[in-house]
């Protein structure tokens, strides 16, 4: 764009949407409770955080019984819920895959709002969340390569290097196709690496699959790095 059109831009890698869960049943029992001279914030909220069992949906569920708390305030706890999966509590990427079960709670005749019980699970929600065996998610992309077959050997060990399951292999009287799921993380570059191994004669394609657990390596890595980016905007 630079050489061709002449328009500023700014380059860098590219950035992939990771998503964030939770392994593990864990219980909660949290209260938002602040005085500041006049009417304060209360709120109590008592439930349990655990993985759906599919990674393609959050759910919120209510299971109040005896009015503890008021039906206007369930709401706002659902909102705060929805808001908090925007951002997980690790690297700020959204949250699938988890539920959220509010069964027992308190307010206040003065305190307690839609605000308060908002926040109050929002708290919950990221506390609970840290003990709930979290992990993150990476993006696996059905990629599919195409390619002479005296190319086979060549392909098979790049695709082993970037941890790749191959799903298929098809092979013809002069080519073959693979299919394989691979980490959109692990592809960048493929492009180059690919020509090089095929003497240009090779081409691919990807698709989003699904998601699932990234390597433990990568996940220390970027809360790591996320950690380091939070601490420099501290200064």
């Amino acid at each position: 764009m630079r050489r061709e059109y002449r328009v500023d831009c700014v380059t860098g890698q590219p950035r992939v949407a990771y998503r964030e869960t939770v392994t593990k049943h864990v219980e909660f029992d949290h209260t938002l409770k602040k005085q500041t001279g006049g009417a304060g914030d209360y709120a109590r909220v008592v439930g349990y955080l655990e993985p759906t069992g599919n990674l393609t949906e959050n759910k919120f569920e209510q299971q109040v019984t005896g009015g503890s708390i008021d039906e206007k305030f369930l709401f706002a706890c659902d909102k705060g819920f929805q808001a908090a999966c925007e951002k997980g509590p690790m690297l700020q990427h959204k949250v699938l895959g988890t539920s959220m079960v509010i069964n027992d709670g308190a307010t206040h005749m003065t305190d307690s709002s839609e605000m308060a019980f908002k926040n109050a699970t929002q708290q919950a929600f990221r506390k609970a969340f840290l003990q709930a065996g979290p992990v993150v998610l990476e993006p696996l992309m059905k990629t599919t390569i195409t390619a002479p077959n005296e190319f086979q050997g060549n392909i098979v060990g790049l695709l082993n290097k970037r941890n790749g399951v191959i799903l298929d292999t098809e092979i013809g009287p002069e080519d073959f196709t693979l299919t394989a799921d691979c980490s959109l993380h692990g592809m960048f570059g493929f492009s180059s690496q690919l020509r090089a191994a095929t003497q240009g004669k090779g081409e691919f394609g990807m698709e989003f699959s699904h998601y699932s657990p990234a390597p433990m390596q990568i996940q220390k890595e970027l809360i790591a790095k996320h950690e380091k980016a939070l601490a420099e905007k501290r200064k």
